[in-house]
């Protein structure tokens, strides 16, 4: 059965089936099956006032074809019609839950909705930015396929405010040298195992555009195992609101600032 990852591309996801994998039992190795229903995937949304797309965001998670999920929305308390969205979203499915309360910024935001996840599988979706039908599916199929490899990152787009195709993001095929040069990972299309928090901690809250860039640098430079699939499966938003864009010069004197202080 073909699943449709993106409006350009597709692959047979159910295809992988189900995965062989090690385990040691009484000191001896063998072959087990690990079914993709004991695998939780948490994505936490931040948001602050996105009143205008948050609906489109929260959709895109609850109506994914893989189900054992959750989505925290960490909202940084919005003025706008944003809580009365999430009241609505929240009635009708329970596995979204929501917190309203200050912040100190994206990163911490983030942070305390990945410090209440429950998930086996972590990601993080912004409130204006969108998943494609079936990636979470995929994600979760690659994962287990692979099990050696702590972090999947696929392909994403740009879109407008009406969710209509831009551009693509740059994304490349996993080289840790060609990341110390530019950032080529679509934060939205980047999911990981919980162990790597065990491991190399949150967010850095002093970081306000380049937190997820940071983060790929640390994980990278701590050995973390990055994979790379060839599927579109999310979409940033590009608008005149949005915070990379209207705050372009901020954002790239953050990055020097960051990559001059590792």
């Amino acid at each position: 059965r073909q699943l449709r990852i993106s409006p350009v591309d597709s692959i047979v996801v159910d295809s992988l089936g189900p995965v062989e994998v090690m385990s040691i039992d009484d000191g001896l190795p063998r072959k087990v099956h690990r079914p993709m229903q004991e695998a939780k995937l948490s994505i936490v949304m931040p948001s602050y006032n996105q009143g205008a797309f948050i609906a489109r965001s929260i959709t895109s998670v609850l109506s994914q074809s893989y189900r054992p999920i959750e989505l925290i929305v960490m909202d940084g308390g919005s003025t706008d019609q944003s809580l009365d969205v999430l009241k609505h979203f929240a009635r009708k499915d329970a596995r979204l839950r929501w917190y309203s309360e200050k912040d100190a910024g994206q990163a911490d935001a983030v942070n305390k909705g990945w410090q209440r996840a429950e998930g086996n599988i972590l990601g993080w979706l912004n409130s204006d930015d969108i998943f494609y039908p079936h990636a979470f599916r995929a994600v979760m199929k690659f994962l287990a396929k692979y099990p050696e490899s702590d972090v999947i990152y696929g392909e994403g787009d740009h879109v407008d405010i009406d969710d209509r195709f831009l551009t693509r993001h740059p994304t490349e095929p996993w080289n840790p040298k060609r990341l110390e040069e530019t950032v080529f990972l679509a934060q939205p299309s980047v999911f990981f195992r919980r162990e790597v928090i065990d491991r190399c901690g949150l967010l850095d809250t002093q970081l306000h555009y380049c937190m997820d860039y940071e983060y790929w640098l640390r994980l990278a430079r701590a050995g973390v195992s990055f994979r790379y699939i060839p599927w579109v499966l999310s979409g940033t938003r590009f608008h005149r609101d949005a915070k990379t864009l209207k705050h372009r010069l901020a954002m790239h004197a953050e990055v020097n600032d960051m990559l001059r202080s590792r």
